[in-house]
């Protein structure tokens, strides 16, 4: 796990083929970390010159919560 940034205020984050997204899952919160699926809900679009991509939580798993 890492992070893209070197701002301290980043959480440790993976990314890993969707394909095998559920043996992941499974093995991180037996781990006993907190997993958060993020999904891009739309392609890149021109905003200040720049493409901005919107992606938002599409499912929270924990060794005692799942939401989806």
């Amino acid at each position: 796990m890492g992070s893209n940034n070197n701002n301290s205020n980043e959480k440790p984050h993976v990314g890993f083929p969707e394909k095998v997204l559920e043996s992941k899952m499974e093995l991180l919160v037996q781990k006993g970390f907190k997993v958060v699926v993020i999904e891009q809900y739309e392609w890149g679009k021109k905003v200040n010159n720049s493409n901005k991509v919107e992606r938002g939580i599409h499912q929270i798993v924990s060794k005692g919560f799942y939401h989806n």
